[in-house]
């Protein structure tokens, strides 16, 4: 009796494999309502070269004020982008930022992404709770510093993706002020840091890799 059980169980199980394969088979062409995977569609923006200089004024009150000059060129070589942003202007706060983004090594398989922040810069923070109100509040005054490297591998016009990254940053807390613009500059604050390592795949089922609106897309991040 016990072998005729285990027999039919294996039978069973068998069978819902099979079920489940044909399922995933036959999945996609019963949820979407064109053929699985779509085709890739591309635009003339996404090999079009366009850029963006602009100053941006920043004013907190009660902590001072700042003048960084922010840039911005998309498609600068290929389909690479370049972010930049820096503080000409003697002011309270310091900007520094760097991204160069997906700069192809290897005929456009093989992607290199770069960079780098450097901040002296306010943070509010807001409490939280039933009792809380809008002036219920601090700001910090942080240098905030962090870096990035990253290699990505995209195969089969982007269907499938290999990426490897290393992070690394800190931040220290120079001054806290009150919602009067009271300064507290003696305080005990340790630097904080971190470093991350990320490696990931993923497999982009979609009509574009940028700004899809049809397919699925799967990923997975260590």
């Amino acid at each position: 009796m016990i072998s005729t059980f285990l027999n039919a169980s294996g039978a069973l199980l068998k069978r819902k494999t099979k079920l489940v394969i044909l399922l995933c088979f036959f999945m996609p062409s019963l949820v979407f309502p064109y053929e699985f995977p779509p085709e890739r569609s591309e635009s003339d923006a996404d090999n079009e070269i366009g850029w963006l200089v602009a100053p941006l004024p920043i004013v907190v009150e009660g902590i001072g004020t700042g003048f960084p000059i922010a840039a911005s060129i998309s498609n600068i070589f290929k389909k690479t982008d370049l972010l930049m942003a820096k503080t000409f202007l003697k002011g309270d706060f310091e900007v520094s930022l760097f991204s160069l983004s997906k700069f192809p090594v290897v005929d456009e398989k093989l992607l290199f992404s770069l960079g780098f922040t450097d901040f002296y810069m306010p943070f509010r923070s807001y409490d939280r709770g039933i009792d809380s109100g809008k002036e219920d509040y601090y700001q910090t005054l942080e240098k905030f510093n962090s870096n990035f490297v990253t290699l990505q591998s995209q195969l089969y016009n982007q269907r499938l993706e290999f990426l490897l990254s290393y992070s690394a940053g800190g931040t220290k807390i120079e001054k806290i002020f009150d919602i009067d613009g009271n300064d507290f500059s003696n305080i005990q604050s340790p630097e904080r840091s971190w470093i991350d390592h990320v490696i990931g795949t993923q497999i982009d089922l979609t009509d574009n890799h940028l700004d899809p609106s049809k397919g699925l897309r799967i990923g997975l991040i260590a």
